[in-house]
């Protein structure tokens, strides 16, 4: 899984789009149960930061924040501006010579930024579907990441009834992204 090209396409984006100034990723295990184009235009239009993702903290991390790559939102300019492409190239060439992480994919762009990013609304983007057993979350989460190993089209894939459960969204959330 994690030796497909797939899993590295994020990390050249801005040499794939070179007139594209912000765009937004998402991993096709991802659910999206509402419309994201207002929350595409607010993110990150007042700061600084590169990049806006769900921050994570997890046991191999300790206390550090970092972000889940899987959902989010790129400036583009900014992410040219700053060679993160370069920097993520650097970080995995050296886990090749010696490993220093082992957490997939992700770990050389959560290097290269640092945690130097927006923090994603959790009423956007819930995630931990594919791994955790105790996922809690507003009903009006608008996009469903099933991160982890089990994922909802799998025999053994976790919450399988969210598919297709009914979305209504949370009192003021359009109104905060109109």
């Amino acid at each position: 899984r994690l030796t497909s090209l797939a899993n590295y396409v994020r990390f050249v984006m801005a040499d794939m789009f070179p007139n594209v100034g912000k765009m937004m990723w998402i991993d096709a295990d991802t659910i999206i149960r509402c419309d994201i184009v207002p929350f595409f235009r607010s993110a990150l239009s007042t700061n600084d930061h590169t990049i806006s993702a769900r921050l994570i903290r997890g046991e191999h991390r300790g206390e550090a924040e970092t972000f889940n790559a899987g959902v989010m939102v790129v400036d583009l300019d900014r992410w040219r501006a700053r060679n993160v492409t370069a920097k993520v190239e650097e970080w995995a060439a050296s886990n090749a010579n010696k490993m220093i992480y082992s957490y997939g994919s992700q770990p050389p762009l959560q290097l290269a930024i640092g945690d130097d990013f927006e923090r994603m609304d959790t009423n956007w983007n819930v995630g931990g579907f594919g791994g955790n057993l105790n996922v809690t979350f507003p009903h009006c989460a608008c996009l469903l990441h099933w991160n982890g190993a089990r994922k909802y089209w799998l025999d053994d894939g976790r919450y399988k009834d969210l598919v297709n459960s009914t979305y209504a969204p949370c009192k003021g959330f359009r109104k905060k992204y109109s």
